[in-house]
């Protein structure tokens, strides 16, 4: 199986919106035994059954932030995600 994440890929969103002095932390983790944990996916070569966090965040000093994040795990068909929360805002 080839990799199906892209560090680079993740960064370039948040840079053509404008965003990427704010977003300082790795897009891609690994998930067993610690909550962070390798890979992290600079070089890594996905292979069936590794569980992944893919998470964005963006952190604005003395105003807000905000983090994506979705636990992924990968199949011989591709991505699996098994997180789903809604991605609404509500301010109240």
């Amino acid at each position: 199986m080839s990799d199906f994440v892209n560090e680079a890929a993740s960064h370039g969103v948040v840079n053509e919106a404008g965003y990427g002095k704010y977003y300082t932390h790795e897009a891609f983790h690994g998930l067993g035994l610690e909550v962070e944990e390798a890979p992290f996916l600079h070089d890594t070569i996905m292979k069936e059954n590794m569980v992944m966090s893919v998470e964005s965040g963006i952190y604005i000093p003395n105003k807000m932030g905000i983090r994506l994040e979705d636990v992924v795990v990968v199949t011989d068909a591709g991505p699996k995600v098994l997180t789903h929360a809604p991605r609404e805002i509500f301010v109240s």
